[in-house]
């Protein structure tokens, strides 16, 4: 938990924003993985892999959700994925902490028809306050973002907070 869900608990301190959406539960099950010599076992092995969507009924249910500081102001900020009642649509929401509240920042939507789940999960700030983006194009060198708190990954995305901009930018971490 803490980097890819939330206990029920976790979710309680935010329930009261989420008016027209719903939380969207997960159930961590196991992955079985042959030996495979030398090599990782864990390097193919994807989120969707240990995590499926369940009701919030089901014995041992997270909320896909996790926490970090966002902002780099040592607050406790959380991002969770909801569902949005009127079609189904899947919506990341980061609930930034300001004092007792939150100030709530909806990522972008993400497709109806995902029936796996694609995150949010959290990593924390790189030491060295840069973002190492993967080389895509084969240049030897991936994009180099400075970054001022946590991350935030959904899907093919990692979003990081831009306090020039007062909001959160995104850049392509998957292909």
């Amino acid at each position: 938990m803490g980097r890819f869900a939330l206990t029920q608990k976790d979710a309680s301190l935010f329930i009261g924003h989420l008016a027209d959406f719903a939380l969207v539960h997960l159930l961590k099950k196991p992955v079985l993985l042959p030996a495979s010599g030398s090599e990782d076992p864990c390097e193919f092995v994807y989120g969707f892999d240990v995590f499926a969507f369940t009701e919030p009924t089901t014995p041992g249910a997270l909320v896909a959700g996790c926490a970090g500081d966002f902002r780099g102001d040592g607050a406790h900020d959380y991002v969770v994925l909801l569902r949005r009642n009127i079609d189904g649509r899947y919506i990341p929401h980061v609930f930034l902490a300001r004092g007792r509240t939150f100030d709530v920042v909806q990522l972008e939507a993400h497709a109806t028809d995902d029936s796996v789940w694609f995150g949010p999960f959290c990593q924390p700030k790189p030491r060295t306050g840069v973002f190492q983006a993967p080389d895509f194009e084969g240049t030897g060198q991936g994009a180099q973002v400075p970054v001022v708190g946590d991350l935030i990954t959904v899907g093919w995305w990692t979003y990081y907070w831009r306090p020039d901009v007062h909001g959160f930018d995104a850049i392509l971490t998957s292909d």
